[in-house]
């Protein structure tokens, strides 16, 4: 991969649902050889990605905004913004001013903006194949949320 790529890896194979009914698993960001977080970090990818569709249809309503999408372990978060020429300007952020440390900035990317779309619709696809085929698996609600999100992205006009 080269410079400005952006995929979300996701594992379907290696979700696990927890008492609490949400689904935990693998879900990290590579960026052309370093990945965010970092390699094989595990969150609760069908909430992460549920956040992550519905930013990715407010940046062309809301261009020059930046939005967050948050990882729910950890210190660690995306801000999005659409520039001017349809490119989504993502920084890949550790730390939490909220918290009183300080926010870091680990890399800034820049990617089309409809890359980026695809990438969720395939980890959106992805997570939803993983969880239907799993016989451990119940549908939860953050995979009815993600689900709701999904159909969203696919109406969205892009």
């Amino acid at each position: 991969m080269g410079k400005n790529t952006f995929r979300i890896i996701v594992d379907g194979n290696a979700l696990d649902q927890m008492t609490s009914e949400l689904i935990f698993g693998p879900i990290f960001f590579d960026t052309g050889g370093s990945f965010f977080p970092e390699f094989e970090w595990t969150d609760f990818p069908l909430v992460i990605i549920s956040w992550f569709s519905k930013v990715v249809m407010e940046l062309p309503l809301k261009q020059n905004k930046t939005f967050e999408v948050d990882f729910l372990e950890g210190p660690f978060k995306l801000k999005l913004k659409l520039d001017n020429h349809n490119n989504c300007v993502v920084a890949l952020i550790e730390g939490e001013k909220l918290a009183g440390s300080k926010e870091e900035i680990i890399e800034t990317i820049t990617v089309p903006f409809n890359f980026l779309f695809e990438e969720v619709i395939t980890a959106c696809k992805a997570l939803f194949e993983s969880v239907k085929k799993s016989k451990g698996l119940k549908k939860s609600k953050d995979y009815e949320d993600l689900e709701t999100a999904y159909n969203l992205l696919l109406k969205f006009n892009r």
